[in-house]
């Protein structure tokens, strides 16, 4: 219950296969639903004048590294205007089948964050209509990285590049090697920062590490929308 409105009754009554497990934490609803009923859900909770979900707040998703019973988690936080409630609906994705189709018919607002997903956890929206990276450069599809895997290296697969910045004793400004880049004062992001966090695997050292040209590099440390002038 939330608010006035039994949220997950309503939707155990009109989707008594779909909802799979509820969650309550701190007033805070959380349903898992079935993959393959996510569009009816998020179509019912948005079209019902009861729930009237008209908000979609996000899309995220949630490495859990649980091969078994499905890799990922795809998440919604969806919110209603009119009646004050919300509720979370999230859906396992398996890591061989990664994808799952796309709510944007549902709430228009679920283009951007839905790219996101796609960008950072590789899971592919079916329908959505203009699926393509959002933050990262769009070269990393040639290599299939999505950076918030779990299995991702902490400090990056670019982290001994002679290239990469690296700030001073007081952070106060960056050193950049050989080449052509210039100083990027907002990247001071030290490496053995990270590694203090977690120290380098065995397997972050086996992972692929791409050849990336100059251009191609800056693009990444900038972002997709930097052009070299």
């Amino acid at each position: 219950m939330n608010g006035t409105v039994d949220i997950i009754g309503k939707l155990r009554e009109k989707f008594p296969e779909a909802v799979l497990e509820v969650h309550e934490f701190r007033g805070e609803l959380t349903a898992e639903v079935r993959r393959e009923d996510i569009t009816a859900v998020c179509r019912f909770a948005h079209d019902d004048p009861e729930l009237a979900f008209n908000y979609l707040s996000d899309v995220t998703a949630v490495d859990t590294q649980d091969a078994e019973k499905g890799r990922f988690f795809v998440v919604y936080h969806l919110y209603s205007i009119a009646q004050g409630h919300r509720v979370r609906l999230k859906a396992r994705v398996p890591e061989d089948d990664c994808r799952i189709a796309s709510v944007w018919a549902v709430w228009h607002g679920a283009e951007w964050p839905e790219r996101e997903v796609y960008d950072q956890f590789g899971i592919r929206f079916d329908g959505h209509p203009d699926l393509r990276r959002i933050l990262n450069p769009e070269f990393f599809d040639e290599h299939d990285i999505h950076p918030l895997r779990k299995d991702y290296p902490l400090q990056g697969r670019w982290a001994d590049d002679p290239r990469r910045g690296a700030a001073m004793p007081d952070g106060s400004e960056m050193m950049m090697g050989e080449g052509d880049l210039k100083p990027l004062p907002h990247l001071k992001r030290l490496p053995q920062y990270a590694a203090r966090l977690r120290p380098e695997t065995e397997q972050d050292r086996e992972l692929e590490r791409p050849e990336l040209s100059d251009e191609q590099y800056e693009v990444m440390l900038r972002g997709p929308h930097y052009h070299k002038r």
